[in-house]
């Protein structure tokens, strides 16, 4: 119950987006406006793997983003204890492409172990309640359960990707702001806080799914740069 958004450009930027909001329930009636959704891959930790982190890893962990990002919609129990508790191998060359879809397929069915084993979010017949964006070097990939999709790109060079109760709204305003990226006040190197930029067409798509998903809100909406 929430939105998550992706976007590279055609210059390779590489962008999160997801909104706070976290309901109770499908009938929506208990929420709060401070969960965040974008979870921090972290930079790899010595002698550590796939899976859970110790106790003084944890204390270790940084809050700047590292080198690649996950947007995790589902319970809000499974992202509480994702920000806490995950953290992975080394990540892949970044300019082997082959090697990127494998190490997202392995980062998805390890979390899809992981939070099996650790937390109860299965839904009946044992599938993950969850779907998590993972950005990294100009790409996004789809994960779902033991899989990851790579997100191909339009020919015009944007990749983009909606995902939650409030997906299929983010997608369609965020192929409506891309089509104006050719008027003279969009900038593709802008910061995160312009809003004629890459980062502010993100924005405005999660905020705009807000406004007509019930299951998404918050009045904030996180962006991230990968």
């Amino acid at each position: 119950m929430t939105t998550i958004a992706g976007l590279v450009t055609p210059e390779g930027r590489t962008f999160l987006a997801a909104e706070r909001q976290s309901t109770s329930g499908d009938d929506n009636r208990s929420w709060t406006r401070t969960t965040p959704k974008l979870i921090d891959g972290a930079a790899p930790m010595a002698e550590t793997t796939v899976g859970r982190r110790t106790r003084a890893e944890r204390d270790r962990h940084a809050q700047p983003f590292g080198e690649y990002v996950m947007g995790v919609t589902g319970p809000s129990s499974l992202i509480d204890f994702l920000r806490y508790d995950w953290t992975t191998e080394a990540t892949p060359d970044p300019d082997d492409d082959q090697d990127c879809d494998r190490w997202a397929r392995a980062v998805a069915q390890a979390f899809t172990e992981w939070a099996v084993e650790g937390q109860p979010v299965v839904l009946e017949g044992g599938h993950l309640d969850a779907i998590v964006v993972i950005a990294y070097a100009g790409r996004l990939w789809r994960a779902v359960e033991h899989g990851a999709a790579r997100i191909a790109p339009w020919p015009s060079g944007w990749a983009l990707t909606g995902v939650g109760s409030g997906g299929e709204y983010a997608t369609g305003a965020l192929s409506a702001y891309i089509a104006c990226a050719g008027t003279p006040d969009y900038d593709p190197e802008a910061p995160l806080e312009a809003e004629h930029s890459p980062a502010g067409f993100l924005r405005g798509a999660v905020r705009i799914a807000s406004e007509h998903d019930p299951f998404s809100g918050g009045g904030h909406v996180d962006v991230v740069e990968v």
